[in-house]
Order: structure tokens, then sequence, then C-alpha cells
């Protein structure tokens, strides 16, 4: 099937191409095959941008007409609604997502979540006084105001990338911001289709939203993390990339909104049931784990030793039957649902795509001390052998670093006087 995005920017409120007329392809990570084209945007364009938004913020009534923003954000919904099967495959085939995924977090159910913010410029008290108080005499009358921050800087990922932009953009706007986005040079369609859809279906004034994509992410990221016109940046990503874009905003005092690294972990406590949350295993094989809440190490207490020693192995129900979750049963059941190829993962360019084939064991933290054993903790960690490692076909981005992993209970039991790897 042949999936076609936008390939233009959006900056002051116009669809537009690179200054320099320079692209770059958007490649499918699932098969490394380019997709499409997209402006590649250079400081000029991020120039433009940032100038049209602080432009807007000080000169439109955008900040200040609550009416205004619930209009214009109400507007982009709809839009959005209406575009979810021509969006669709196109997240599809540039993130490299399974198509199921869509259906939830990686589309529908964050086009609807877009109510709950704009519900907020209503709900909320934008003005209120406080009780008159009285000190040494001198008696004072309050009154709150909430007001914008200004020009705000979001910079997003490629791993959920529609459900980023707008779980930043959205509020930001809906609490008068003006927005420069950034998206991932990996994702770039599921920014400028927002962007298409602010163009041409909202009230949205010129210069609220804007989108500059570009290949060479580092030189205007530099330069929204600087420019003194930018009065916050919220940023979601590695954790070295964090430290750079704090440095550089602490230079002109922006406040500074950060999501980084980590992975979540399932803890099992001594009294669960071992095998019937060993399934839990199988969450790194959901988007290849590539997601900053889904659950890709599991930690065991010690006393679960002989219990993950005789768990054999991980059952998933379908109907009655009960099988087997291996990598192999997990793609073909995803893929009834989904793109298979997508799903596999098997060839990557640019990006962490984790195969769920990944050999872990589970390493228990001890000491000794003269001729006795005791515990210096009580967890179980789990981690990749060093000698497996060398063997292992992790490839990582730019900006993550992740580890994967199936469940421990298929897996061997190994103790190791070592510490436990973070």
């Amino acid at each position: 099937m042949t999936v076609s995005g936008e390939a233009r920017m959006l900056i002051d409120g116009e669809l537009v191409d690179a200054a320099s007329g320079a692209t770059y392809a958007n490649i499918n990570p699932a098969t490394e095959e380019e997709i499409g084209q997209v402006a590649d945007g250079g400081a000029d364009d991020m120039e433009r941008a940032i100038s049209a938004a602080r432009r807007a913020f000080d000169t439109t009534d955008w900040a200040s007409d609550p009416e205004l923003r619930t209009r214009g954000l109400r507007q982009l919904q709809e839009a959005l609604a209406n575009e979810r099967e021509t969006l669709r495959p196109q997240i599809v085939a540039e993130v490299g997502a399974p198509l199921m995924l869509t259906y939830a977090v990686q589309q529908d159910s964050c086009i609807d979540d877009m109510a709950w913010d704009i519900d907020c410029i209503d709900r909320i008290e934008w003005e209120y006084d406080l009780p008159v108080h009285e000190f040494f005499g001198m008696t004072s009358a309050r009154r709150v105001v909430r007001e914008p921050i200004g020009v705000v800087a979001a910079i997003t990922p490629w791993n959920f990338p529609f459900m980023l932009n707008l779980s930043k953009i959205v509020p930001a706007l809906a609490a008068g911001n003006t927005v420069v986005l950034k998206p991932a040079p990996d994702t770039p369609w599921s920014a400028t289709h927002i962007g298409k859809m602010v163009a041409e279906h909202t009230d949205i004034p010129a210069g609220v939203f804007n989108i500059v994509t570009s290949a060479d992410a580092a030189n205007v990221g530099e330069m929204l993390t600087a420019d003194e016109r930018v009065d916050m940046v919220s940023f979601t990503g590695s954790t070295a990339v964090g430290k750079r874009i704090m440095a550089r905003g602490s230079e002109t005092l922006k406040r500074v909104f950060l999501e980084l690294g980590g992975k979540s972990a399932n803890i099992v406590l001594d009294d669960a049931d071992l095998e019937a949350q060993a399934g839990m295993g199988a969450m790194v094989c959901m988007h290849s784990g590539q997601g900053c809440a889904i659950t890709t190490r599991m930690l065991l207490h010690a006393r679960a030793t002989t219990k993950a020693s005789s768990c054999s192995r991980v059952r998933s129900r379908t109907g009655s039957t009960a099988t087997r979750v291996t990598p192999r049963t997990f793609k073909a059941r995803s893929s009834t649902h989904a793109n298979a190829s997508a799903c596999s993962a098997t060839s990557i360019r640019r990006r962490l795509m984790v195969r769920a084939s990944s050999l872990v064991a589970v390493a228990r933290h001890t000491s000794r001390r003269g001729s006795t054993s005791s515990r210096r903790s009580s967890w179980m960690w789990i981690r990749i052998p060093r000698s497996r490692r060398k063997r292992s076909s992790v490839r990582c981005s730019r900006s993550f670093r992740m580890t994967r992993m199936t469940t421990p209970c298929a897996l061997p039991i190994t103790r190791s006087t070592d510490c436990p790897e973070r």
C-alpha cells in the first residue's frame, strides 16, 4: 500500500517548504524503505518560526481570549478525528508500529483525550480574589491572575510521536501560549499532518503554532534552547540531551520541562503468584519495549528463586486455548491485527527496534562475609549476561539506550556477586 504524508512545515500560518528547498527521506524502520520526503528545515526556517511565535503571542488575542482558544482547538480535534484513517497508515509506516496500537495510544485515544485539555479552558479559574489581608495595620487587596508563559518550544521523540506531539502542544495552546514544535527527524509526518489541519481547518491565528522538521535535529534544537524569545522548553528524550537543554536554557532563564530516560519495571513481591505474573514479561514485545511506561524489566524477590526455577513457561490464553508465548507466536498473533513486518522489527535504521528474542538471566545480588553468606539485597535483578551481549543485535538511536528482555521464568537462574547494573 502506498502511503503519503504532508511534506511541508507550518510556519506563520502557511504550509511551506524549507527556505533552502532541501528535503530528506522519511524511512520505514521495519523495511528500511523510503516512504516519502519531508522538508529539511534549517536555521533560517527556525528563525522564522520563533519570530512568528513571538509576534503571535505579543500581538494577537490568543493569550487573552479563551473563547478563541476553545474554538480553535475544538476545530483541530474535529479535523484530526475526521482524518483518522488517513493518518493511521502514516503512523504505522513511519513509526514501525503495529496497526493495533493506532487504535489506542499511538493515535485514537490521543485525539479523544484532547477534549480534557480543551475543557480546562472553561474549567480553570483564570482570575480570582483572595481574602483581604492585614499586615502591621496595612490592608491589602489580593488578586490571583493565571497567565500563559509565552513562547513554548516542544521537542519530541520518535517512539509515540503523535501522542507526544499532542500531549505537549494542546495543553500549551489551551493555556494561551504559542508553540514551536520540533519533531524527531525519524517521524516528521506525525507532526506535519497536525500542521496541515491547523492551517486548513482552524481559526488559530498565524504564528500561534509552528512546526520545523529537520534531518539535523541538533542544529535547529540548539536555536530553540538558546533563543531569548523562547520562554520555555518542553523535551522528552535522553538524559544527556536533557542536561544540555537545561544548561542552555539557564543562560536565558527559561523554564524547562524534561521527561528523561528511565525504564519501567514489574516488581514481584515474595507473596505474589509468580506464574500468573510471568506473562507480563511479554510486554517487552509491545512496540518492541520502546516506551517509558512499557515494563521491560522484572524484579523478583530473592525468595522467588525456587518459583522462578520451576516456572518453565509463560502462558497466554486466547479463548480456551493456552499457548506458550515466544517471539514467533507473539508476532504471529500481533500480525492478525497489524503490519507483520512492523511488529517483527527485523530490520532497523536510525533507531532502536528491539527483537523480542533476546536472552536474559536472573542475577541475585549476594555477598560473602568470611565463611558465611548473607544477602545484601533481597531483590533479583534481571540483566543480559556479558557473554551474550556481544551476540545481541540491539541497535541504539542517538537519544535512547534500552535493554531488551523477555520473561525470566523460562530461563536459568544465575548468581552474581557483582553489583546489579542500573
